[in-house]
């Protein structure tokens, strides 16, 4: 693996990737466009896997974190300029972080972040971020001021995942530090720009992207990073004749489903819409 280019892989702390001068692709608007919303209590950020949730909740955590004054590690990034609102939010705020716990220990957490997000007084606003949405019946029962935001929305979409722009960027560098480039600016637009927002802009896999580039390669990075088995089941059963469908996706041809936001948390799936819908978380 060639790292000349000093991509970060695998590293999501934000404070360690600016530390050690590892190239970053500035997200930090996110801050301001969250402050922006403070009328929402709570943001819930549904984005698929490698999407770069964590590296944005880093982001948020240094630049909230009451115990610390981090303004060195926002030097130079868009965030730092607008004064007015690092005086009033930079540093100010206690951070929360996870660390590795069972499930009864998960349960016993997510039940109290339910209580201290449903009517409480004191909260100013709160960020969540996952793959799957939460759904009504979940332990969040009775929190109701969520306001979600995912991946067919356009409010967040360039803060997480790679745009055109940035990946032009990469690609550049990339053939600047390369010799021997084998992959082309096209190469990554066919294999991970799978996403399209409302707003018909591309969204690239991080993941997939930073790798590719890497190895100086062309990989199927993306669902080499979580489980598909269940999906996998469905597929073999042939279920709601989705092979079909599939089959002509890959010889290029478009398929109308609509997108089910809870399909993928469902114990069954039994329609093609619900399939396609886990997939693409």
């Amino acid at each position: 693996m060639n790292n000349q280019l000093n991509i970060p892989v695998g590293i999501s702390d934000f404070k360690k990737i600016r530390e050690n001068d590892y190239y970053y692709i500035d997200k930090s608007g996110l801050i301001k466009e969250l402050l922006k919303r403070e009328s929402a209590e709570v943001t819930l950020i549904i984005r698929p896997r490698r999407f770069g949730k964590t590296m944005g909740m880093s982001m948020l955590a240094h630049f909230f974190d009451i115990r610390s004054d981090n303004r060195r590690l926002f030097d130079g990034l868009e965030i730092i300029y607008d004064e007015a609102l690092c005086s009033a939010w930079m540093n100010l705020f206690k951070e929360l972080k996870s660390g590795s716990a069972g499930k009864i220990q998960v349960g016993q957490s997510l039940h109290t972040m339910s209580t201290a997000l449903k009517d409480n007084t004191t909260l100013r606003f709160a960020v969540i971020t996952g793959c799957l949405k939460i759904a009504k019946e979940s332990i969040f029962t009775g929190t109701n001021n969520f306001v979600p935001d995912n991946i067919t929305d356009s409010r967040f979409n360039e803060y997480f995942g790679f745009t055109d722009e940035e990946v032009d960027e990469l690609f550049e560098r990339y053939e600047h530090n390369n010799e021997n480039a084998q992959i082309s600016r096209q190469d990554l637009r066919i294999w991970y720009d799978g996403y399209t927002t409302k707003s018909g802009e591309r969204i690239y896999n991080p993941r997939s992207v930073v790798l590719a580039l890497m190895n100086n390669n062309i990989g199927n990075y993306w669902t080499s990073s979580g489980p598909y088995d269940e999906i996998f089941y469905y597929i073999r059963k042939n279920i709601d004749d989705v092979q079909n469908d599939l089959a002509l996706m890959i010889s290029g041809e478009s398929v109308q489903v609509k997108i089910q936001e809870y399909a993928a948390a469902a114990m069954r799936l039994e329609t093609k819409s619900e399939i396609f819908s886990a997939m693409v978380v």
